[in-house]
């Protein structure tokens, strides 16, 4: 990317348009750029960081309420918010803490 005369590169519309469809270190590994750059150009523009949506599985939900959300969320390397929201989403009552 080019630089201007404070060395803060110039974001051609084409880059910018990715911001927030990929992760910003996706984005600065194919730019060459610090993920930090990325980051701090998306959210002065105040796009919102992309966030890949964990795909359930019929496996996956069958361990929902079978142990706590906590251990679920480990097992299949999401975080346990994911894990409490499709539980409810799917009105299936919590299991232990």
């Amino acid at each position: 990317m080019a630089t201007n005369q404070h060395d803060a590169p110039r974001w051609p519309a084409r880059l910018v348009a990715r911001l927030g469809k990929v992760t910003d270190a996706e984005l600065a590994e194919q730019l060459g750029v610090h993920p930090e750059s990325v980051r701090r150009k998306r959210v002065a523009m105040r796009i919102p960081a992309y966030r890949r949506e964990a795909v359930w599985t019929d496996e996956m939900d069958a361990l929902l309420g079978t142990m706590p959300d906590g251990r679920v969320a480990k097992r299949l390397r999401v975080t346990p918010l994911a894990v409490r929201l499709r539980r409810h989403r799917l009105g299936i009552p919590a299991r232990g803490v």
